[in-house]
Protein backbone atom coordinates (compact mmCIF):
# COMPACT_ATOMS: atom_id res chain seq x y z
CA UNK A 1 0.00 0.00 0.00
CA UNK A 2 1.42 3.37 -1.00
CA UNK A 3 2.13 5.69 1.89
CA UNK A 4 3.36 8.79 -0.04
CA UNK A 5 1.25 11.86 -0.57
CA UNK A 6 -0.72 12.04 -3.77
CA UNK A 7 0.75 14.46 -6.34
CA UNK A 8 -0.85 17.88 -6.25
CA UNK A 9 -3.19 18.68 -9.06
CA UNK A 10 -1.89 21.31 -11.50
CA UNK A 11 -3.34 24.75 -10.89
CA UNK A 12 -6.33 25.59 -12.99
CA UNK A 13 -5.60 28.55 -15.26
CA UNK A 14 -7.71 31.57 -14.55
CA UNK A 15 -10.48 32.18 -17.01
CA UNK A 16 -9.94 35.25 -19.21
CA UNK A 17 -12.15 38.20 -18.37
CA UNK A 18 -15.25 38.71 -20.49
CA UNK A 19 -14.89 40.57 -23.74
CA UNK A 20 -16.89 43.53 -22.45
CA UNK A 21 -14.57 43.96 -19.48
CA UNK A 22 -11.48 43.77 -21.70
CA UNK A 23 -12.87 46.46 -24.00
CA UNK A 24 -13.77 48.63 -21.02
CA UNK A 25 -10.29 48.22 -19.52
CA UNK A 26 -8.67 49.13 -22.84
CA UNK A 27 -10.79 52.27 -23.13
CA UNK A 28 -10.17 53.34 -19.54
CA UNK A 29 -6.45 52.56 -19.50
CA UNK A 30 -5.45 56.02 -20.87
CA UNK A 31 -7.46 57.63 -18.06
CA UNK A 32 -6.00 55.42 -15.35
CA UNK A 33 -2.43 55.71 -16.66
CA UNK A 34 -2.27 58.84 -18.85
CA UNK A 35 0.79 59.37 -20.97
CA UNK A 36 3.23 61.87 -19.41
CA UNK A 37 3.82 63.25 -22.90
CA UNK A 38 0.12 63.88 -23.35
CA UNK A 39 -0.18 65.73 -20.05
CA UNK A 40 2.98 67.74 -20.73
CA UNK A 41 1.87 68.79 -24.21
CA UNK A 42 -1.66 69.73 -23.17
CA UNK A 43 -0.42 71.85 -20.28
CA UNK A 44 2.08 73.62 -22.52
CA UNK A 45 -0.48 74.18 -25.29
CA UNK A 46 -3.26 75.52 -23.08
CA UNK A 47 -0.84 77.97 -21.46
CA UNK A 48 0.40 79.31 -24.79
CA UNK A 49 -1.10 82.70 -25.71
CA UNK A 50 -0.80 81.93 -29.42
CA UNK A 51 -3.12 78.93 -29.08
CA UNK A 52 -5.72 81.01 -27.24
CA UNK A 53 -5.49 83.66 -29.96
CA UNK A 54 -5.89 81.01 -32.64
CA UNK A 55 -8.97 79.71 -30.81
CA UNK A 56 -10.54 83.17 -30.88
CA UNK A 57 -9.53 83.84 -34.49
CA UNK A 58 -10.81 80.50 -35.79
CA UNK A 59 -14.15 80.94 -34.04
CA UNK A 60 -14.49 84.52 -35.23
CA UNK A 61 -13.51 83.71 -38.81
CA UNK A 62 -15.98 80.86 -39.15
CA UNK A 63 -18.73 82.94 -37.53
CA UNK A 64 -18.09 85.87 -39.88
CA UNK A 65 -18.15 83.63 -42.97
CA UNK A 66 -21.36 81.92 -41.86
CA UNK A 67 -23.18 85.07 -40.79
CA UNK A 68 -22.18 87.18 -43.78
CA UNK A 69 -22.79 84.43 -46.32
CA UNK A 70 -26.05 83.39 -44.72
CA UNK A 71 -27.31 86.97 -44.53
CA UNK A 72 -26.42 87.59 -48.17
CA UNK A 73 -28.23 84.45 -49.29
CA UNK A 74 -31.24 85.09 -47.04
CA UNK A 75 -31.70 88.59 -48.46
CA UNK A 76 -32.92 87.08 -51.70
CA UNK A 77 -36.04 85.05 -52.37
CA UNK A 78 -34.63 81.74 -51.17
CA UNK A 79 -36.77 79.50 -48.98
CA UNK A 80 -35.75 79.19 -45.32
CA UNK A 81 -34.74 75.56 -45.83
CA UNK A 82 -32.40 76.60 -48.63
CA UNK A 83 -30.87 79.23 -46.38
CA UNK A 84 -30.32 76.61 -43.67
CA UNK A 85 -28.59 74.25 -46.08
CA UNK A 86 -26.42 77.06 -47.40
CA UNK A 87 -25.34 78.01 -43.88
CA UNK A 88 -24.63 74.33 -43.20
CA UNK A 89 -22.29 74.11 -46.19
CA UNK A 90 -20.67 77.46 -45.40
CA UNK A 91 -19.98 76.41 -41.82
CA UNK A 92 -18.32 73.09 -42.58
CA UNK A 93 -16.43 74.46 -45.57
CA UNK A 94 -15.00 77.32 -43.49
CA UNK A 95 -14.24 75.00 -40.56
CA UNK A 96 -12.46 72.53 -42.84
CA UNK A 97 -10.44 75.28 -44.47
CA UNK A 98 -9.27 76.71 -41.15
CA UNK A 99 -8.37 73.37 -39.59
CA UNK A 100 -6.77 71.78 -42.64
CA UNK A 101 -4.57 74.84 -43.07
CA UNK A 102 -3.53 74.84 -39.40
CA UNK A 103 -3.49 71.18 -38.30
CA UNK A 104 -0.70 69.68 -40.47
CA UNK A 105 1.69 72.56 -39.83
CA UNK A 106 0.98 72.48 -36.11
CA UNK A 107 1.46 68.71 -35.96
CA UNK A 108 4.71 69.02 -37.91
CA UNK A 109 6.26 70.83 -34.93
CA UNK A 110 5.51 68.03 -32.46
CA UNK A 111 8.80 66.14 -32.78
CA UNK A 112 11.05 68.69 -34.47
CA UNK A 113 10.71 70.98 -31.44
CA UNK A 114 12.05 68.18 -29.24
CA UNK A 115 14.93 67.58 -31.67
CA UNK A 116 15.88 71.24 -31.89
CA UNK A 117 15.92 71.65 -28.11
CA UNK A 118 17.90 68.39 -27.71
CA UNK A 119 15.09 66.94 -25.59
CA UNK A 120 14.38 63.89 -27.76
CA UNK A 121 17.24 61.87 -26.26
CA UNK A 122 16.04 62.77 -22.77
CA UNK A 123 12.57 61.48 -23.60
CA UNK A 124 14.00 58.18 -24.80
CA UNK A 125 16.16 57.88 -21.67
CA UNK A 126 13.05 58.35 -19.51
CA UNK A 127 12.11 54.74 -20.22
CA UNK A 128 9.18 55.45 -22.54
CA UNK A 129 9.21 53.76 -25.90
CA UNK A 130 9.36 55.84 -29.06
CA UNK A 131 5.89 54.59 -29.97
CA UNK A 132 4.40 55.85 -26.72
CA UNK A 133 6.08 59.23 -27.16
CA UNK A 134 4.76 59.62 -30.70
CA UNK A 135 1.29 58.44 -29.66
CA UNK A 136 1.22 60.95 -26.83
CA UNK A 137 2.20 63.71 -29.23
CA UNK A 138 -0.50 62.65 -31.69
CA UNK A 139 -3.26 62.55 -29.08
CA UNK A 140 -2.17 65.91 -27.67
CA UNK A 141 -2.31 67.58 -31.09
CA UNK A 142 -5.69 66.00 -31.85
CA UNK A 143 -7.07 67.11 -28.47
CA UNK A 144 -5.87 70.68 -29.07
CA UNK A 145 -7.45 70.84 -32.52
CA UNK A 146 -10.68 69.29 -31.27
CA UNK A 147 -10.93 72.10 -28.72
CA UNK A 148 -11.20 74.44 -31.69
CA UNK A 149 -13.97 72.28 -33.17
CA UNK A 150 -15.86 72.39 -29.88
CA UNK A 151 -15.44 76.16 -29.62
CA UNK A 152 -16.72 76.73 -33.17
CA UNK A 153 -19.56 74.18 -33.10
CA UNK A 154 -22.27 76.51 -31.63
CA UNK A 155 -22.16 78.54 -34.86
CA UNK A 156 -23.90 75.70 -36.71
CA UNK A 157 -26.96 76.42 -34.57
CA UNK A 158 -27.79 79.28 -36.95
CA UNK A 159 -28.62 76.71 -39.64
CA UNK A 160 -31.22 75.07 -37.39
CA UNK A 161 -33.05 78.37 -37.06
CA UNK A 162 -33.88 78.21 -40.77
CA UNK A 163 -34.36 74.45 -41.05
CA UNK A 164 -33.45 72.20 -43.91
CA UNK A 165 -30.67 70.49 -41.95
CA UNK A 166 -31.07 67.41 -39.79
CA UNK A 167 -29.10 66.70 -36.59
CA UNK A 168 -27.95 63.36 -38.05
CA UNK A 169 -26.42 65.09 -41.08
CA UNK A 170 -24.69 67.56 -38.79
CA UNK A 171 -23.23 64.79 -36.61
CA UNK A 172 -22.04 62.91 -39.70
CA UNK A 173 -20.38 66.07 -41.00
CA UNK A 174 -18.59 66.59 -37.67
CA UNK A 175 -17.45 62.94 -37.80
CA UNK A 176 -16.15 63.56 -41.33
CA UNK A 177 -14.20 66.60 -40.09
CA UNK A 178 -12.70 64.61 -37.21
CA UNK A 179 -11.70 61.80 -39.57
CA UNK A 180 -10.07 64.27 -41.95
CA UNK A 181 -8.25 65.88 -39.04
CA UNK A 182 -6.95 62.53 -37.80
CA UNK A 183 -5.34 61.92 -41.20
CA UNK A 184 -3.97 65.47 -41.40
CA UNK A 185 -2.46 65.28 -37.91
CA UNK A 186 -1.01 61.84 -38.59
CA UNK A 187 0.65 63.15 -41.74
CA UNK A 188 2.05 66.13 -39.85
CA UNK A 189 3.47 63.86 -37.15
CA UNK A 190 5.08 61.66 -39.82
CA UNK A 191 6.69 64.69 -41.45
CA UNK A 192 7.88 65.87 -38.05
CA UNK A 193 9.57 62.52 -37.45
CA UNK A 194 11.31 62.67 -40.81
CA UNK A 195 12.83 66.18 -40.67
CA UNK A 196 15.05 67.86 -38.13
CA UNK A 197 14.15 71.55 -38.65
CA UNK A 198 10.75 72.90 -37.66
CA UNK A 199 10.51 75.35 -40.56
CA UNK A 200 11.25 72.65 -43.11
CA UNK A 201 8.70 70.29 -41.55
CA UNK A 202 5.98 72.96 -41.53
CA UNK A 203 6.69 73.89 -45.15
CA UNK A 204 6.60 70.30 -46.36
CA UNK A 205 3.48 69.38 -44.37
CA UNK A 206 1.54 72.46 -45.48
CA UNK A 207 2.60 72.38 -49.13
CA UNK A 208 1.57 68.74 -49.50
CA UNK A 209 -1.47 68.42 -47.25
CA UNK A 210 -3.37 71.61 -48.03
CA UNK A 211 -3.79 71.05 -51.80
CA UNK A 212 -4.40 67.33 -51.26
CA UNK A 213 -7.12 67.73 -48.66
CA UNK A 214 -8.86 70.47 -50.64
CA UNK A 215 -8.95 68.15 -53.66
CA UNK A 216 -10.23 65.17 -51.69
CA UNK A 217 -12.51 66.97 -49.24
CA UNK A 218 -15.61 68.95 -49.74
CA UNK A 219 -19.26 69.21 -48.86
Amino acid sequence: EATGDAPAAPPTPAAPPPLGQRIRDALLRPLRDPSPILLKELRATLRTPSFVRFLYLATGLVAIVVMSGGASFASGNAAPAEVGRTIYHLFFTALTMVLVVAAPGYAATALTSEKETKAWESLLLSGMSAGRIVWGKYVAVMASILLVVVAVSPVIGVAFLFGGVSPVATLLAFAWVVGLLSIAVGFGIAVSARFEATRVAISVASSVSIPLFFMLGGF
